[in-house]
């Protein structure tokens, strides 16, 4: 089942730019690291909010794919066993926003280096979660999205990503 997952993520990778289903992509990310999540007692929760036909970006899916992967792989790292992450994709205006949690803000922080970042303070990541970050403000930024962090209501921290929607 997971070879399976893995053939299916890369092999529907496109390195082009074209209308793509983003809630999609992020299914299929959460959908490959699902086993990984269950083995470290973190439970994933994707609420896709987007209208019919108002879930298309303009993008690279394999570059996003790559996005989400590296995200979530990091949020795991910054959250504690038996945590939860939490996924909402919704439209707002002519955009797309998918909000992910960040409990303690650990990548919140790190992401005010991104040219597209609100500054943050907070806990301090690793030398290659910086690179990874870094990667992950190139992609957002060459699909036309930007990132933003915000409080929530916990008293943890939100990152949403935002693109324009495509109408198709």
């Amino acid at each position: 089942d997971i070879i399976q997952n893995l053939r299916e993520f890369s092999s529907s990778a496109s390195n082009e730019f074209e209308p793509i289903d983003i809630d999609q992509i992020v299914a299929d990310t959460i959908s490959l690291i699902r086993q990984h999540a269950k083995d470290h007692r973190i439970q994933i929760i994707f609420e896709n909010k987007l209208a019919a036909g108002f879930n298309r970006i303009m993008g690279k899916s394999g570059q996003l794919k790559h996005l989400f992967l590296n995200l979530f792989k990091l949020l795991f790292n910054a959250l504690k066993t038996g945590a939860a992450l939490k996924v909402v994709a919704r439209n707002n205006a002519e955009k797309i926003d998918i909000t992910l949690s960040d409990p303690d803000g650990t990548l919140s922080n790190d992401f005010a280096g991104c040219l597209t970042c609100q500054p943050l303070c907070g806990p301090v990541i690793s030398g290659q979660e910086r690179i990874d970050l870094s990667i992950c403000c190139n992609i957002i930024s060459q699909n036309k999205g930007d990132i933003r962090s915000m409080s929530a209501n916990d008293g943890g921290r939100l990152l949403v990503l935002r693109f324009p929607v495509v109408m198709t």
